[in-house]
């Protein structure tokens, strides 16, 4: 049985051979160059280059939810997100096969779906996916190449656009009418949410509360969202460039922001905490939910910015 290189030499042969039996045989056409390239604007302007376009890809969950709306539908999906609503934003798995839900990752389904190319929140250097140990980083894109999306230190607008372009690269329909509808819907929430911050300053916590400490938020894409609107944040120490500070339970009794954000995906255990409920903005009801997993794309984020503003708005000062 002839394998691919065995075929292709085979048709070369066959090709030089018509070429010469008559000198009068035309030249043959140049073959058509249908090699991809896409440029990402994440890891310095990192350029993925495969040998046609890509027809068959296979993401994480967040970017099969990112690239949801412009029709990008993967043949199979891999990692966290899975059981949470919010991560998806109403995204449709049904149908896509499952590579592996949250850490997990099965190599060999991920071969049997003949993937041209992954697609998934990137690692520090950008060579595999954030949550891969090293022996499946390696596995994985020996069977198809990875193309990572950076996350660390960028804001949604950029990833927005990032997300937005390769969908676009893959052919997906960025331009309709209901996603401008929904860029204007983005921008509107924002300048509504600038309007309350300049008529009411309240301070605000980003809060992650766990069983046995807590984190609290310093510069994920949501926050530096809302601060460019004009929301302050309660601070606490972090330590080096992380993106989170670390803040126990007993460091965390006493404070007095006015709203709090609380991440989606804590465990039970945690809101039961009777720091937690004696918190001066969980006892007035001032509270409302964040998510920094939801999906990129402004129609959720719209939806996301008008929740806070209604939050905000509800809120009053405590101090």
């Amino acid at each position: 049985m002839l394998n691919r290189r065995s075929l292709l030499f085979s048709l070369g042969l066959a090709a030089v051979a018509a070429g010469t039996a008559g000198c009068s045989a035309p030249a043959p056409a140049a073959p058509a160059d249908d090699s991809y390239s896409h440029t990402l604007t994440g890891y310095g302007g990192k350029t993925v280059t495969l040998p046609r376009a890509p027809q068959r890809v296979v993401t994480d969950f967040y970017s099969l939810a990112a690239m949801a709306p412009y029709g990008i539908r993967p043949v199979g999906a891999w990692g966290y997100g899975l059981a949470d609503d919010t991560s998806l934003g109403g995204a449709s798995i049904e149908g896509v096969p499952i590579v592996g839900k949250d850490a997990e990752f099965n190599l060999e389904t991920l071969a049997g779906l003949t993937p041209d190319v992954l697609i998934g929140f990137g690692n520090a250097d950008g060579t595999g996916w954030t949550w891969w140990e090293e022996p499946v980083a390696e596995q994985a894109t020996a069977i198809a190449p990875f193309m990572p999306i950076e996350m660390r230190g960028r804001g949604v607008d950029e990833l927005i656009g990032e997300y937005a372009e390769l969908a676009r690269s893959l052919g997906g329909a960025v331009d309709t009418p209901e996603l401008a509808r929904a860029r204007d819907d983005y921008a509107a929430a924002q300048e509504r949410i600038r309007g309350l911050a300049a008529d009411k300053q309240l301070t605000v916590l980003p809060l992650s509360i766990g069983a046995d400490t807590n984190y609290v938020g310093v510069n994920q894409a949501q926050l530096q969202l809302l601060g460019a609107c004009g929301v302050r944040f309660t601070e606490y120490p972090v330590e080096g460039d992380s993106a989170w500070a670390e803040v126990s339970w007993e460091n965390l009794a006493g404070d007095e922001s006015d709203l709090i954000m609380v991440l989606d995906g804590y465990p039970a255990e945690a809101e039961k905490n009777p720091v937690f409920g004696d918190l001066a903005a969980i006892r007035a009801g001032q509270r409302t939910p964040w998510n920094d997993k939801r999906p990129y794309h402004h129609a959720n984020y719209a939806a996301w910015l008008n929740q806070f503003a209604d939050a905000y708005t509800a809120a009053r000062p405590l101090t």
